[in-house]
């Protein structure tokens, strides 16, 4: 086990430049996600990280060690890749044993090795199976399996379950997760998806455009964000936007947005005056209000989604639009009218930059 520091790290192909100057620190024994949409850098940081990629500038530490000039085998760490990379003529076991045996480990302890790895990942009844004969789930066990053998300081995950169904992602993210948890093996994560990065990590790394926009423990991300893009980019359903203003009034704050719907808010909004250019809801901070309350949203139904245990609906007026996500089922109907009530003391405040408008 290891701690993983990235120090300026900038990276440019070219005149294109995919990372640019990205200092984070990863404790020993942390699981750390990258998280951010495509071309973010968060794949580049990882690679280079792995050594498969050189840094234009910076360095990387590894257990407090200058990994910059060695090569990939010698850094002590190990990479589960999106696609498996498995080899198609060789069995389940020395599939997981090849990375011993190319260290001159013997015959016996990697066997040994092999059936101990396999007890861990569930895997004993499949050791002499080709990949071909393995589900998408049973394949992605066979790579995590090839990495836990090695016993690095490091392990690194290149999204490793994009190509799953649904349902067999929500197990595995889990199993990683515990495996993890049981091994105690610092880890760093690239995804795409948040609700990975959220249900995960002990750190989410958020990222755009080549930069790190936020680190911090995935509720304190959740909850404070520090720009629109992470308030938008963490959480699901996505939060809502509403652009305006906040006009005091003799009954205390109002929100009104740019197509003049209005909404009282909490006195001590107050403090946002002159600063605030729109507000953010989460859709499960929301909730249904009686016509007539000054402290709700008057729309319109648009889409009813019942989702099972509670109903998502996306209500409009004019240009405005606010998804809400309402607990329990509802014979709502597209057309209705409705009002939704934002959860007091859980709005967020966005200046016209985009950045967090600070209490």
């Amino acid at each position: 086990m290891a701690s993983v520091e990235f120090i300026e790290i900038a990276k440019s192909f070219g005149q294109v430049e995919a990372v640019k100057d990205i200092s984070i620190a990863i404790e020993d024994g942390e699981f750390a996600v990258l998280v951010g949409p495509s071309g973010c850098g968060k794949s580049t940081l990882l690679r280079m990280l792995a050594g498969l990629e050189r840094a234009t500038s910076g360095s990387i530490r590894v257990g407090g060690k200058v990994v910059d000039d060695l090569p990939p085998k010698d850094r002590d760490v190990a990479m589960v890749f999106q696609n498996y990379a498995l080899y198609p003529q060789k069995t389940v076991a020395a599939n997981m044993g090849f990375p011993l045996r190319m260290r001159g480990a013997g015959r016996s302890e990697t066997e040994r090795k092999v059936q101990e790895t396999a007890r861990i990942l569930g895997l004993e009844d499949l050791l002499k199976r080709y990949p071909k004969q393995l589900s998408g789930g049973q394949r992605q066990r066979v790579a995590m399996g090839r990495a836990i053998i090695r016993n690095p300081s490091v392990f690194l995950f290149d999204e490793p379950l994009s190509n799953l169904d649904a349902k067999l992602r929500v197990r595995m993210r889990a199993e990683i997760k515990e495996i993890q948890q049981r091994l105690g093996t610092t880890t760093v994560y690239v995804t795409h998806d948040q609700i990975e990065a959220i249900t995960m990590s002990d750190k989410i790394v958020v990222m755009r455009n080549g930069r790190v926009e936020q680190v911090g423990s995935p509720l304190d991300i959740f909850d404070s964000p520090v720009n629109r893009f992470v308030a938008g980019f963490i959480g699901s359903p996505a939060m809502n936007f509403l652009e305006g203003r906040i006009v005091p009034t003799d009954d205390g704050p109002e929100f009104r947005t740019e197509s003049g719907l209005t909404c009282k808010l909490p006195e001590d909004s107050l403090r946002h005056l002159g600063q605030c250019a729109s507000i953010g809801i989460r859709p499960e901070h929301v909730d249904l209000a009686e016509e007539g309350t000054n402290d709700a949203f008057g729309l319109r139904i648009s889409v009813v989604e019942p989702t099972g245990a509670d109903t998502m609906i996306i209500a409009r007026s004019g240009s405005d639009e606010l998804s809400a996500l309402i607990k329990g089922r509802h014979a709502f109907a597209p057309g209705n009218s409705i009002h939704l009530r934002p959860v007091p003391g859980l709005l967020h405040f966005f200046a016209a930059d985009g950045t967090t408008v600070q209490t």
